[in-house]
């Protein structure tokens, strides 16, 4: 059983404790996140407006004469290794996202301390809640930390991010590192994912909740599907650019751009296109949405961005198909869509306070009668981004 809340941090320095007979010096706590609309933009250049959540990865770290040891504390296994002898990628081992921040730190010419590290986690795995990328920032602040480097948090962001690309094998955007590092309590995270400019939007949901249904199908962002989405982008903005050279990403596309080229582009690229175009003017009324306090408008935007990813994008699957129908079926319910890469993981609902309960409840029964499955579901809220507690001084690196 994964511990959870306060208990992740607990349990993160006992575990290193254990393992190593050592203090340690530091531990770092990194958010999930909830996209809650803006989906597959990150790397198009568009707009996003992720938030964190209470569900977090903590990593604690202690300074080390020995070889490096890495301990996964929830599923009880270790990697070992030399400091100077980083191990290769193993693509889709926990262990990528760890040793990938290693070797963007020693890329980027920084020290590197020589130390043992042990994490635990509450963020459900597969979900599309970005445990990767909370796992991947939490050992970049404690790097940061042992190391006392100072970085910028969007520095580390884009170190994770790189790791993401080079060791995991996802070509993903920034948004799920700028989003568990950066994000605020009771705010949600406006990012420009072209210059990557943001600000922090306040969620003042008016007598509403949000319900986050795990369909408990685990996706793999590394599989093959996710890489094709932004391989058939590029490829619809390079022929964009014969009609309009110079355009730089998908974001700056036009309806009527879009139209004039769609035999040129086929159906399959058109339509990846053509959600893109949907889904950034969807983000930007959003941001509006938020800002007026109107939930239906907001719930209407989400379930437009559901029907496109499903439909246009393809990305969704069919247990998520079914929680979004299912919802929009309750009363009180003002929208539903899938959160994440997709090809399985969570549904984000917006439901009126008086009627979460009753709509989490139908939403149980149905999706285990329909698939024998238990879905999880919880009540979210924007919460804190990541943070670092120094346990003591930092030690010298390696």
């Amino acid at each position: 059983m994964m511990p959870h809340g306060a208990d992740v941090r607990e349990a993160a320095l006992r575990g290193l404790a254990e393992a190593t007979g050592n203090e340690p010096g530091i531990v770092a706590v990194s958010p999930g996140r909830v996209n809650l609309i803006g989906e597959h933009t990150d790397y198009n250049g568009g707009w996003v407006l992720p938030f964190a959540i209470d569900r977090h990865i903590a990593l604690a770290a202690a300074p080390t004469s020995g070889p490096i040891r890495l301990h996964a504390l929830d599923r009880g296994e270790t990697v070992e290794f030399a400091p100077g002898d980083l191990p290769s990628p193993r693509r889709g081992h926990w262990s990528d996202y760890l040793v990938g921040m290693l070797a963007e730190f020693r890329a980027a010419a920084l020290p590197v301390p020589a130390a043992e590290f042990a994490f635990a986690g509450d963020i459900p795995a597969g979900g599309g809640l970005s445990s990767s990328a909370a796992l991947a920032t939490a050992m970049g602040l404690a790097l940061d930390g042992l190391a006392g480097t100072g970085l910028p948090r969007e520095s580390i962001a884009l170190m994770a991010q790189a790791t993401e690309h080079h060791y995991a094998g996802v070509r993903c955007g920034i948004m799920d590192q700028y989003a568990v590092l950066l994000c605020r309590e009771g705010r949600g995270l406006l990012l420009d994912c072209r210059t990557r400019a943001w600000r922090l939007v306040p969620i003042v949901t008016a007598g509403h909740r949000f319900l986050l249904c795990n369909s408990m199908v685990k996706h793999e962002l590394s599989s093959s599907a996710y890489n094709d989405r932004r391989r058939e982008c590029e490829e619809a903005l390079d022929i964009l650019r014969r009609d309009e050279p110079g355009l730089p990403d998908l974001r700056g596309c036009t309806p009527e751009l879009l139209e004039r080229n769609r035999s040129a582009l086929g159906e399959t690229r058109f339509r990846r296109a053509r959600h893109q175009v949907g889904e950034n003017a969807r983000v930007m009324a959003a941001e509006a949405a938020l800002k007026a306090g109107d939930m239906a408008s907001l719930g209407t935007l989400l379930s437009a961005s559901h029907a496109s990813l499903a439909g246009d994008f393809e990305v969704s699957s069919p247990e998520q198909d079914f929680l979004v129908a299912t919802a929009l079926a309750c009363e009180g319910v003002r929208g539903a869509r899938m959160t994440g890469g997709g090809f399985g993981g969570n549904v984000i609902v917006l439901a009126a306070e008086a009627a979460a309960e009753a709509a989490a409840a139908r939403l149980k029964e149905a999706y285990g009668k329909a698939f024998d499955v238990d879905p999880e579901i919880l009540e979210c809220a924007p919460a804190d981004g990541a943070r670092l507690d120094l346990e003591r001084s930092p030690a010298p690196a390696s």
